[in-house]
């Protein structure tokens, strides 16, 4: 059985030494649904041009 006190003593651990650079790179390894925001306009206007040339 998991003792709660050393779990949490764990989880407090690492996140203590996590950097914000490494917990965001983290989460895009890992959710790839989380984009910066730079990222999103730059898919926009992917999907702004590939619509524009199957118009013509």
């Amino acid at each position: 059985m998991v003792d709660p006190k050393e779990a949490a003593k764990l989880i407090r651990q690492h996140f203590e030494e996590l950097t914000t650079e490494q917990f965001v790179k983290n989460l895009r390894g890992l959710s790839h649904e989380v984009v910066s925001e730079q990222e999103r306009k730059e898919q926009v206007k992917q999907q702004e041009l590939e619509a524009f040339s199957t118009e013509k």
